[in-house]
Protein backbone atom coordinates (compact mmCIF):
# COMPACT_ATOMS: atom_id res chain seq x y z
CA UNK A 1 0.00 0.00 0.00
CA UNK A 2 1.41 3.39 -0.98
CA UNK A 3 0.39 6.80 0.87
CA UNK A 4 1.42 10.07 0.02
CA UNK A 5 1.73 12.72 2.51
CA UNK A 6 0.94 16.28 0.25
CA UNK A 7 1.40 18.27 2.77
CA UNK A 8 5.40 17.97 4.43
CA UNK A 9 7.26 20.74 5.16
CA UNK A 10 10.75 21.43 3.55
CA UNK A 11 12.90 24.53 3.76
CA UNK A 12 15.22 24.93 1.23
CA UNK A 13 18.71 26.77 2.34
CA UNK A 14 18.34 29.38 0.14
CA UNK A 15 14.77 30.25 1.35
CA UNK A 16 15.22 29.75 4.98
CA UNK A 17 18.18 32.47 4.94
CA UNK A 18 15.96 34.94 2.76
CA UNK A 19 12.90 34.58 4.98
CA UNK A 20 15.27 35.36 8.10
CA UNK A 21 17.01 38.48 6.44
CA UNK A 22 13.38 40.21 4.93
CA UNK A 23 11.73 39.63 8.30
CA UNK A 24 14.02 41.43 9.75
CA UNK A 25 14.08 39.89 13.60
CA UNK A 26 14.27 36.15 14.88
CA UNK A 27 12.09 33.41 13.27
CA UNK A 28 12.40 30.99 15.86
CA UNK A 29 10.53 28.20 14.32
CA UNK A 30 11.95 28.79 11.40
CA UNK A 31 15.18 28.65 13.05
CA UNK A 32 14.56 25.45 14.27
CA UNK A 33 13.85 23.88 11.30
CA UNK A 34 16.80 24.78 9.69
CA UNK A 35 18.95 23.43 12.11
CA UNK A 36 17.11 19.64 11.12
CA UNK A 37 18.86 17.87 8.28
CA UNK A 38 15.86 16.47 7.21
CA UNK A 39 14.11 19.80 6.85
CA UNK A 40 16.63 21.43 4.16
CA UNK A 41 18.50 18.44 2.91
CA UNK A 42 16.19 16.68 0.14
CA UNK A 43 19.33 13.77 0.10
CA UNK A 44 18.76 13.43 3.53
CA UNK A 45 15.13 13.39 3.53
CA UNK A 46 14.93 11.01 1.03
CA UNK A 47 17.47 8.44 2.34
CA UNK A 48 14.77 9.22 5.92
CA UNK A 49 12.06 8.23 4.02
CA UNK A 50 13.68 4.91 2.24
CA UNK A 51 12.90 3.41 5.65
CA UNK A 52 9.70 3.21 5.24
CA UNK A 53 8.63 1.54 2.00
CA UNK A 54 5.74 2.92 0.60
CA UNK A 55 5.51 6.23 1.66
CA UNK A 56 5.79 9.73 -0.47
CA UNK A 57 5.95 13.40 -0.23
CA UNK A 58 4.98 16.33 -1.90
CA UNK A 59 7.10 19.07 -0.35
CA UNK A 60 5.57 22.00 0.36
CA UNK A 61 7.65 25.00 2.05
CA UNK A 62 7.68 26.01 5.72
CA UNK A 63 5.93 29.18 7.28
CA UNK A 64 6.60 31.99 6.46
CA UNK A 65 5.77 32.93 3.37
CA UNK A 66 7.04 35.22 1.63
CA UNK A 67 4.33 37.55 1.59
CA UNK A 68 4.02 37.65 5.80
CA UNK A 69 7.95 38.06 5.80
CA UNK A 70 8.41 41.18 3.82
CA UNK A 71 8.16 44.50 5.33
CA UNK A 72 7.18 47.64 2.92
Amino acid sequence: MTSLDIFCHWAPPDYGAAAMKAAGRPLRMLERALAMPVMTDLGARLRLMDRFPGYCQVPCLVSPPFTHTVVS
